[in-house]
């Protein structure tokens, strides 16, 4: 971003804050399992542009966990009107990732810790503080539905930022996907837990022992912008 650009940020959410992400289930019984949030989503789309200036080639949707596996789904449905995605904390909603067809490739940033307690990392059933809450596939899995989407070769490069863990045990590992018609990137924290990277939630011991370890090795937000800010759609 240049020094003055205007950016609109939105924080849309669901109902009883809760997003119809396609798993079926959700954390409580408040949302709305028959809440078409795509189609708001994509209402809410068209209203920033037509009355809030928002420039209909620069569209970019993130999320942490649940609201992340609505970002891959909004992804699959609705990118002929985003720019790219990064979702965070979460892989792909199982129910998902068999009829997820985007319109066009779409870039793809997803970050993710290997030891979310929560959302497995591998694949299997979401339980925050242990109450089932669907399924998702795996990270691999995930990323393997992107990159084919987006006509990436099947196997990513692979580098870390360091030679070994920090002090907080967790390490940085980007997978890069090559030949891609869109850029499709995962950030994988070896040894992090169910945290926003960089953020101050979850850096105390008792929220380390409820959702694991929050990484001081990365900046999510830091990344996300710098991965959004030359995409256009």
């Amino acid at each position: 971003m240049n020094a003055g650009e205007p950016v609109l940020v939105v924080y849309p959410n669901g109902i009883g804050a809760e997003w119809n992400d396609g798993r079926g289930q959700t954390f409580t019984r408040d949302g709305d399992l028959t809440a078409d949030d795509v189609g708001f989503l994509s209402a809410l789309i068209d209203h920033l542009i037509e009355y809030e200036g928002a420039n209909p080639q620069r569209i970019y949707l993130t999320g942490a966990s649940n609201g992340a596996m609505m970002t891959h789904r909004a992804g699959c449905e609705l990118a002929h009107k985003i720019a790219a995605i990064a979702p965070v904390i979460a892989p792909m909603p199982a129910n998902i990732a068999p009829g997820c067809d985007p319109a066009r490739p779409l870039p793809v940033l997803m970050i993710l810790g290997e030891e979310d307690p929560w959302v497995p990392f591998r694949g299997g059933t979401v339980e925050p503080l242990g109450r089932p809450s669907g399924q998702v596939i795996s990270a691999d899995q995930t990323m393997a539905v992107w990159a084919d989407a987006n006509g990436c070769a099947p196997r990513p490069g692979v580098r870390h930022d360091s030679r070994r863990p920090a002090r907080d045990g967790t390490r940085i590992r980007r997978e890069t996907y090559q030949r891609c018609a869109a850029e499709t990137v995962m950030i994988a924290v070896e040894g992090g837990g169910h945290t926003w990277p960089g953020s101050d939630r979850g850096a105390g011991r008792a929220a380390q022992r409820l959702v694991g370890v929050n990484t001081s090795q990365l900046d999510a937000t830091h990344e996300i912008w710098a991965f959004f800010s030359d995409k256009r759609r």
